[in-house]
């Protein structure tokens, strides 16, 4: 499995990076305690990627049960994960507390791969 990743991040690496589209350049994504973690290739780098961590909670929100660009989700949503495709999906609470629809969050659009750590664009 790592030989194949390995092969996709070189192939990824050919293409330039650019704002947002972290996916583009990062693999292995993972979640923790409202932290996006995954592995990246810095810029310019042909053989080395680094684990790099970034906290969502500070700019993601659930808002009636719905993911949202904002902040603070990690007190009302549980069983989250990142997607291939760089999205947060979590089941978040209602606002009426009664239920847990499963809502789900673009991260691409909104994070870098600044030199193998991952940044929010603002």
């Amino acid at each position: 499995m790592v030989l194949v990743f390995a092969s996709t991040i070189d192939a990824r690496r050919r293409r330039r990076m650019k704002r947002g589209a972290f996916v583009q350049s990062c693999g292995s994504f993972g979640f923790d305690d409202g932290h996006l973690t995954a592995v990246c290739a810095p810029e310019g780098t042909l053989d080395q990627s680094v684990t790099t961590r970034l906290n969502l909670n500070t700019f993601i929100a659930n808002v009636d049960g719905k993911l949202q660009i904002n902040s603070a989700f990690k007190s009302t949503c549980r069983e989250c994960n990142i997607t291939p495709q760089g999205e947060l999906s979590c089941e978040c609470q209602s606002a009426d507390g009664l239920s847990w629809p499963r809502s789900s969050v673009s991260l691409d659009g909104i994070i870098s791969n600044i030199n193998g750590s991952l940044k929010l664009d603002r």
